[in-house]
């Protein structure tokens, strides 16, 4: 049970280690709590208790700022410099203007029925979108190939080193 409440002990403890077994257990953990979280949100965002849905909200951010911390100590632990956390930012990246792009589209769509495949031609024959939405695939493959050394990164053995933190 240590395993699972020690990162939300020291979400703001950036510095020391975590081992392998507190990083994937406290992974699968809060994985399945924003999971189960975001569903209840999702079937409440249609009832009249929208207090739950900010409740929800701030739950998840909680076990995203420990992930996040925990990524660091873990990181740290397999002995590599944590500049390597900055493979997550084209991920990042790619969500909030792949955001951007789908409520551009998105808001096309759901407008005016009529309008809206005349507003999604002019957004394809616009020049600067369609080199956003080229970008923004091109940025898509290598937060792929960023994500997956990440990944990489996490599945590495402890090294048995002094830490100086």
């Amino acid at each position: 049970m240590n395993y699972l409440l020690d990162p939300i002990k020291n979400c703001f403890n950036f510095g020391g280690i975590s081992n392998r077994k507190e990083f994937w257990l406290y992974f699968l953990f809060s994985n399945v709590i924003i999971i189960a979280l975001s569903i209840f949100s999702f079937f409440q965002f249609f009832s009249s208790f929208r207090i739950l849905i900010i409740v929800n909200l701030a739950i998840i951010i909680a076990l995203c700022l420990s992930s996040w911390s925990l990524c660091f100590r873990r990181v740290r632990d397999t002995g590599l410099s944590i500049w390597w956390m900055s493979l997550i930012l084209p991920s990042l990246f790619v969500s909030i203007i792949g955001q951007y792009v789908n409520n551009l589209v998105m808001g096309a769509y759901f407008g005016n029925a009529k309008a809206s495949m005349a507003k999604i031609y002019e957004m394809a024959s616009n020049p600067t979108m369609v080199n956003l939405l080229y970008f923004t695939g091109f940025v898509k493959w290598i937060a792929l190939i960023c994500i997956i050394i990440l990944f990489i990164i996490f599945l590495l053995p402890s090294k048995k080193t002094n830490f100086k933190f």
